[in-house]
């Protein structure tokens, strides 16, 4: 009988070891940018567009927000917090009064149960993976959230405004992040003597039956035509690097496989 407690004790630590995994997965920032564009594609309805951000503090704690397509909070900076913790066999993520009982299945993580108040969410999350989310709608359809990889750029537009002797006639804004799955960042505008230049990107993947190759773009958009660019570029996938040049406009941005800070 006195082994029981250590046999207990060891049949504990796989599931404490996969709400650390969890907890090492969760992290990141998400969107369903494609699945959206490519319902648009299709003519079908196209569901209302999400990014969410999950982040990690100093002391370990993590924080769901919503966010714009410039990475700012939609409801509030303090965000939602949330905790990730073993619950007998199953992991469970806990964001405000509603937790999700998760198991490891391969390298994922799967839905298999609720516990609190969920029933007022709009979504439900049922997948975690490297990749991304999967949550689904009310009426059962399912919405991808791709995981998105951090950008650093540099922006540099040239001043339609008269400028001094020896001042530059580009403005120039280094260290500026977004994201490739539809994140936007600007430069220009206020006292900078220059118009405002919007950018985005996406890593683009068609579905099939299409033969397009999957590509890296970057957009470049005015405060006129914040939906339709006026121009963009592209890039392999695996680039770590993609530029532009409008002669009005130009960009550099770096695709970063860590949240560690800029470097365009």
């Amino acid at each position: 009988m006195r082994f029981i407690p250590i046999l207990a004790a060891f049949a504990a630590l796989p599931t404490a070891a996969a709400a650390q995994d969890l907890a090492d997965l969760v992290p990141g920032t998400y969107a369903n940018t494609e699945q959206v564009y490519f319902q648009g594609e299709a003519g079908e309805p196209q569901d209302r567009w999400i990014s969410l951000r999950f982040s990690t503090g100093d002391d370990g704690s993590m924080r769901l927000h919503s966010i714009d397509p410039f990475g700012e909070p939609l409801y509030g900076a303090e965000g939602q917090p949330v905790t990730i913790e073993a619950r007998g066999e199953f992991t469970a993520l806990t964001a405000g009064d509603c937790t999700r009982l998760m198991r490891p299945e391969g390298a994922e993580f799967v839905l298999v149960g609720s516990e609190g108040d969920c029933d007022g969410l709009p979504v439900r999350m049922e997948r975690v993976s490297a990749s991304g989310m999967t949550f689904s709608w009310p009426d059962g359809r399912m919405m991808e959230m791709r995981r998105a990889r951090p950008v650093s750029c540099w922006i540099s537009v040239r001043k339609t405004e008269p400028v001094a002797e020896g001042e530059s006639e580009w403005t120039f804004d280094n260290g500026l992040m977004m994201h490739d799955q539809g994140g936007r960042i600007r430069a220009g505008g206020g006292d900078s003597g220059a118009p405002i230049a919007i950018i985005r990107m996406r890593n683009v993947i068609w579905p099939p039956p299409t033969r397009n190759r999957p590509s890296l773009v970057l957009y470049v958009h005015t405060e006129d035509e914040p939906e339709r660019a006026v121009s963009y570029s592209w890039a392999d996938p695996g680039a770590e690097r993609i530029g532009i040049n409008l002669r009005w406009m130009q960009a550099s941005c770096t695709v970063q496989q860590t949240e560690e800070g800029p470097d365009a």
